[in-house]
């Protein structure tokens, strides 16, 4: 990537989605094959424009698409200029569940973006997953306590209303006084359970479920509410900005 320009603190919404328009690579070559896995996925083809607001790809992003060989899962591949390399989503349904899934590949930050960027991403892309008829985000959250690199993948994911198990922590938890946690949901919905499992959690694989009447919508309004990122009802999870400002932002193609 080019050198990154100096970046400010934090992002408005606005400024995310208005800046500039998605560049999307040519992907005629493989057009049949997602066309397939859309059909498998979705249970229809998906335009150029809807796999932009598939992803939610911020203004001035660049968007690779791809698929297996067999045209059975799509693969998403957004740039954008803050960024640490590219940000990997594949979009497939569980053969053992039935469960239409966007797995998190790779995602991650440069250390200097600007504050919560990741976060209004999210939140743009949850609503958006949600109305593709989406059942759940999985992802590997990295990390742990004391980490040489710094990765909080482990700590950060469930703040964000990502569920994982707590498998292996029970004695510890129990002699805490932690009692009958079910999950990371469970225990960060205590009082300094959050902390808790941060000094002492470990990496391991989480999910978030887009059933709005499961706890995991909940628990990331309540982060975005309490970091002044949310600006309306929970029942339509939108960052900062009106489903009509959404609409009409730049980086929409016609």
């Amino acid at each position: 990537m080019d050198e990154l320009p100096e970046l400010p603190q934090t992002i408005s919404f606005e400024e995310l989605y208005g800046n500039g328009e998605v560049t999307v690579g040519d992907y005629s070559d493989i057009s049949e094959l997602v066309a397939t896995a859309c059909q498998i996925v979705f249970g229809r083809e998906l335009t150029t424009h809807e796999l932009i607001e598939l992803i939610a790809a911020p203004g001035g992003s660049t968007l690779t698409v791809d698929t297996d060989p067999e045209g059975e899962s799509i693969g998403l591949r957004l740039t954008y200029r803050y960024f640490d390399g590219t940000h990997e989503y594949d979009f497939y349904v569980d053969g053992n569940s039935g469960t239409k899934v966007v797995e998190f590949v790779n995602i991650k930050n440069v250390v200097t973006a600007p504050k919560y960027l990741q976060t209004l991403i999210l939140a743009k892309q949850v609503e958006s997953f949600q109305r593709f008829g989406l059942d759940e985000i999985r992802l590997f959250a990295e990390g742990y306590p004391n980490h040489p690199n710094g990765i909080i993948g482990y700590y950060v994911w469930p703040l964000l209303g990502f569920n994982m198990s707590v498998d292996g922590f029970a004695p510890r938890l129990v002699a805490e006084g932690f009692e009958d946690v079910e999950d990371t949901l469970d225990l960060f919905s205590r009082a300094d359970g959050p902390e808790w499992w941060e000094a002492n959690g470990s990496e391991r694989e989480a999910v978030f479920y887009l059933d709005p009447e499961l706890p995991c919508i909940e628990a990331m309004f309540s982060y975005l509410e309490e970091r002044g990122l949310l600006d309306v009802d929970k029942e339509d999870v939108t960052p900062q900005g009106t489903d009509e400002q959404n609409r009409n932002s730049s980086n929409r193609p016609t």
